[in-house]
């Protein structure tokens, strides 16, 4: 399942290469589900088509995007917006739209939802105009507070919904910007430890048992590694060579960890971190790729790429082959999370009209 990256477009707060924006064309602006044969079907045996659906917007002219969703495929959540400056948490049940509403503030984006689908978590804008994580058990929205600062956002939630993980900034750090990771656990708050020589870290995802834990930390200045967090010690996974790498997402179990790290020469390249390496997963040809979700049990992949001619392309990494999945709409699309059992994969694509809309693309096998 996954986690959270940080941010370029809409959610400023949320996620790194979620808000890039890329371009996809629909015939249809409008809710539109298509079912066809599946072009994969030689090199993924057990595919025997997919469906494609355009879920459903808060406003007819706005945006949306779809950041997680719950083990089964059942509820997806993440943000819809009227406009450019507006951006609400969602969630999405049997296609339907519902809003969940804010912390007082404009403000709000749902980034993580529980195994079962009753807890959600993310960030909302405050009365005050501060931004503060938050998880709604289906019928409140509750702060989760920071660690005496004003900023926090929740990423990602363990399967029974009892251990939650994000960042949050510190009344020490906040002048400087820095954030580090931490977890919320009944109802209490707690930094987790940083690499020797950091001064910040993120959380991203957890696993469904809640004792493993994924992201990323400074190891020394300019020096950015994907770490994980197991028995209340922090771990480097390192990089592919390059100088920045960050774990956005993790297996049932915690031993399949997935994100992204620049390279020797510069490019940014998705990897699987596995059996204590961390494995290089290729593009679709371009010099740019991001794995942003991973199923239960560590088999299937997904995220987004760069192709040969510059466009952003979904991928489906499982079996050693990275397949190129924007083939159901139009030239560009990003992927955000699957969900446990592999069947089931969200994110966003961009219509002629020029709006971000969320999909749900569903395997069928």
């Amino acid at each position: 399942m996954s986690k959270k990256i940080k941010v370029l477009g809409h959610l400023t707060l949320c996620t790194l290469f979620r808000g890039v924006l890329c371009a996809a064309a629909l015939s249809n602006i409008g809710y539109a589900s298509t079912s066809q044969e599946s072009p994969y079907q030689k090199s993924i045996e057990d595919w025997k088509g997919y469906t494609f659906t355009d879920l459903e917007l808060l406003s007819k002219e706005g945006w949306s995007e779809a950041h997680a969703i719950s083990g089964n495929g059942s509820r997806i959540v993440g943000a819809s917006g009227a406009g450019q400056g507006s951006v609400t948490a969602v969630i999405w049940e049997s296609h339907l739209i519902k809003h969940l509403g804010t912390l007082g503030g404009e403000a709000s984006s749902a980034e993580g939802i529980s195994k079962d689908g009753e807890v959600v978590v993310g960030w909302s804008d405050t009365r005050e105009g501060y931004t503060h994580a938050f998880v709604f058990d289906g019928r409140d929205m509750k702060d989760l507070g920071t660690l005496g600062a004003t900023y926090s956002v929740a990423r990602g939630v363990s399967g029974d919904g009892s251990i939650i993980v994000g960042v949050s900034a510190t009344a020490r750090g906040e002048d400087y910007g820095w954030q580090v990771g931490v977890k919320w656990e009944k109802g209490k708050i707690k930094q987790l430890k940083l690499l020797p020589q950091g001064l910040w870290s993120e959380a991203n995802a957890i696993s469904e048992d809640g004792t493993v834990i994924v992201g990323r930390g400074e190891i020394s200045r300019n020096h950015i590694v994907a770490v994980k967090w197991n028995k209340n010690a922090v771990y480097s996974l390192g990089t592919l060579g390059g100088s920045v790498a960050s774990a956005e997402a993790i297996s049932a179990n915690g031993k399949v960890i997935v994100g992204w790290s620049t390279t020797n020469n510069g490019e940014t390249h998705a990897f699987m971190h596995k059996d204590e390496t961390m494995h290089d997963l290729g593009t679709l040809g371009g010099g740019f790729s991001v794995a942003t979700g991973v199923s239960a049990d560590g088999r299937a992949i997904v995220g987004f790429s760069a192709v040969k001619t510059g466009e952003i392309h979904a991928f489906y990494y499982a079996e050693g082959e990275m397949e190129d999945l924007t083939t159901f709409g139009g030239e560009e699309a990003q992927v955000f999370d699957i969900s446990s059992e592999g069947n089931d994969i969200i994110g966003s694509i961009k219509t002629d009209a020029g709006a971000e809309r969320a999909y749900l693309f569903h395997i069928h096998k």
